[in-house]
């Protein structure tokens, strides 16, 4: 399963703080609504938007790298509101 069906998988029905925009280096962009449901529309605008390699995505949605590291690392950058990506990187956690 690729890294991407995985964070689709894992964030369905669980509720975030508001809307989530993830833009992945190469191209890849996956947008959810509040209710963790990934929208075939993702070029709106989102309460937080994540921006990091596929790497430094694989390696938070497989525990290796916790996601503040990456941030303080400048691997993962967060636009907006922060308590969106607290609330992934709970859900990651579990």
């Amino acid at each position: 399963m690729s890294v991407i069906e995985k964070i689709k998988q894992t964030l369905a029905g669980q509720p975030l703080e508001g809307t989530l925009k993830i833009i992945i280096d190469g191209g890849d962009t996956l947008s959810f609504d509040e209710n963790g449901q990934c929208l075939d529309n993702c070029c709106g605008d989102a309460d937080c938007t994540l921006s990091l390699s596929n790497d430094t995505l694989n390696a938070i949605s497989t525990g290796d790298t916790d996601p503040m590291t990456a941030y303080f690392a400048g691997d993962l950058t967060i636009t907006g509101d922060m308590g969106v990506a607290m609330s992934l990187a709970s859900i990651l956690k579990k």
